[in-house]
């Protein structure tokens, strides 16, 4: 039987903070960084897997990208390293660890149960950290040699644990499945009572035999079980369809006034070649080709019925940005596209859905109906203010983002602001937005890609600004209305080139961009801790950014500012992390 949680577990967990081994924000505790009121669930998106063998880590990958809800959580492998860096906690809906793990990572994982995590242990000696049981050996018995019942007159009762500061701790004891064969308890949980931490330790594999790694081939019975313990243990949205169901292509469209649109194709060799994708322009439907995720017709002469383009153009004042764009009502990955292509200066991709979406370092990057995409080519000549300053221009957008939403009527009354590098944040904690930048030089200038995304209309995964409309309305007593994609996009386009050509033509000098950043971003005087190469932690503030956009951190042993630049590991999309530059 299940006896007793291990005693002076104060041993097995340092102190907290003391896990740092990257520089990171600092901040406050989990339960606390997630509380935002009536506003929005706020649960971060992110499942991340660690496993001591890899091919099983990418087979878990694949099994919980097939079954978790599409558009509602990216799946990330973790490393050793990764684990022990603590970049991930705020960040983390799900945490999932299969095989041995040693004790070092244990802590790092039963500390992030006891702060509010979400923690499942699969066939892995992590129980054994926790859980004193004679039978429950982990022995990773195939499935079908298992006769799993539920555990209707399990064991339930209240246990003692100590969190990493030394304090006594409660937590609720269930037994959930009993296993007949071996006539021991095969899945168990812990619940934190104090932050409501859970955590599922199942001795059932995920395969048919002990040294199999084609996870995704279980029987129905078997795959149903986990889903089933994802979706009544964690509350995980689980996809109704196995294989999910993916959105079919279609045609896409062609917007712009007609003589905007002849005289690109009049300079373009039809079809435009994107990698391994074809743009065929297309005068009617007869000239269409089958859409599929190499072959993308465009029809010239026709306008989509889910996007209103009188709306858009309306309300799109600029002279170049946007005023071409194709519309895609599904699409492989718009930035994927944009970056393979030979286009004009403020060219747009606007994507309804995407079925591969990409973000900074190739992370996932969720593309649910609702949230506002687009993909913009600028071309930037090298010798003008931006062109010797490149990585300003995902300044520039981040905060054309802010100003275009605060643009429109009654906005201006809503929280919204950078997290550097490119993110956008509401109420200062729960991420709405997200840009990309890449560039390539031709010539005497540099061709400038930027993807965006921004949650509008979609409450799922994270929130989004209707939301945050919804909320101010029910405080308030207010009816202000909740956006349209259409007037957004043309609004952010607007002040994408409002403050481009303000700058690049010397109306105002580049110090407006920063005062403008400074006014929109969360991170004046705030707290960093630091690592340089040689191990050595330093702590300091942010003072600003500096001439390429790079993070200024204010130490009080060192006169001049050091430079910091964004994390270039996995974790790009997560919470705030920064790594000293010393190259």
């Amino acid at each position: 039987m299940v006896i007793c949680v291990t005693k002076g577990l104060s041993n097995l967990f340092p102190i907290y903070t003391k896990h740092l081994k990257l520089p990171r924000f600092i901040h406050s505790s989990r339960a606390s960084l997630f509380t935002t009121g009536n506003m929005m669930n706020a649960k971060p998106p992110n499942v991340l897997i660690y496993s001591n063998v890899e091919s099983i880590q990418q087979e878990l990958v694949s099994f919980l990208r097939t079954v978790l809800a599409v558009n509602e959580y990216t799946v990330y492998p973790v490393t050793k390293h990764q684990v022990k860096a603590r970049t991930w906690p705020e960040s983390t809906n799900l945490f999932l660890v299969h095989g041995a793990v040693e004790s070092d990572l244990a802590e790092e994982f039963l500390d992030f149960f006891l702060h509010g995590g979400k923690l499942m242990s699969v066939c892995s000696n992590l129980q054994s950290f926790v859980l004193s049981c004679k039978e429950w050996k982990a022995d990773n018995l195939p499935q079908n040699a298992l006769q799993r019942d539920a555990a209707t007159s399990g064991k339930k009762f209240v246990t003692t644990l100590r969190d990493t500061q030394g304090a006594t701790r409660e937590a609720q004891f269930d037994e959930l499945f009993w296993e007949k064969t071996n006539n021991s308890p095969s899945v168990v949980s812990l619940t934190d009572l104090k932050t409501g931490g859970k955590a599922v330790f199942s001795e059932i594999a995920f395969a048919d035999s002990p040294n199999s790694s084609n996870l995704t081939s279980n029987t129905k019975s078997n795959l149903d079980f986990f889903r089933d313990l994802l979706k009544s243990q964690f509350g995980i949205k689980i996809n109704l369809a196995i294989p999910p169901n993916v959105p079919a292509y279609a045609n896409g469209y062609f917007l712009g006034n007609s003589r905007r649109k002849l005289h690109f194709l009049s300079q373009t060799v039809n079809p435009v070649k994107s990698g391994d994708l074809s743009l065929m322009f297309c005068k009617d439907l007869t000239d269409c080709l089958e859409p599929s995720s190499t072959m993308q017709p465009v029809l010239v002469h026709e306008t989509p019925e889910d996007f209103d383009t009188v709306e858009y153009y309306n309300h799109l004042k600029s002279s170049h940005i946007g005023q071409l764009v194709i519309y895609l009502p599904v699409a492989t990955s718009a930035m994927t596209i944009i970056s393979h292509a030979e286009l004009c200066h403020g060219f747009v991709i606007i994507p309804r859905q995407q079925t591969s979406g990409v973000g900074r370092s190739k992370n996932q990057w969720l593309s649910p109906k609702g949230c506002a995409m687009f993909s913009l080519q600028m071309h930037v000549p090298l010798n003008s203010p931006f062109g010797q300053r490149l990585p300003l221009i995902q300044h520039l957008v981040a905060v054309a983002v802010v100003r275009g939403i605060r643009g429109i009527a009654n906005c201006d009354k809503l929280d919204i602001r950078l997290k550097w590098p490119n993110d956008i944040y509401a109420n200062r904690v729960v991420k709405i937005g997200g840009l990309i930048i890449n560039s390539r030089f031709d010539s005497d200038q540099a061709v400038v890609n930027i993807g965006c995304g921004l949650n509008v209309n979609n409450s799922s995964p994270t929130g989004c600004i209707d939301d945050l409309i919804r909320e101010f309305n029910a405080k308030n007593n207010t009816n202000y209305p909740c956006l349209r994609i259409e007037q957004t996009l043309a609004l952010i386009f607007n002040e994408i080139e409002r403050l481009y050509d303000a700058i690049q033509c010397g109306e105002v000098d580049m110090q407006h961009l920063y005062d403008l950043y400074y006014e929109n971003w969360l991170h004046q005087d705030i707290p960093v801790t630091m690592k340089d190469a040689k191990g050595s932690e330093m702590s300091g503030i942010v003072t600003g950014i500096d001439e390429y956009g790079y993070l200024l951190v204010k130490t009080d042993n060192i006169a001049q500012p050091f430079t910091v630049h964004p994390d270039g590991n996995s974790f790009d999309m997560m919470k705030g992390l920064i790594i000293p530059k010393y190259f």
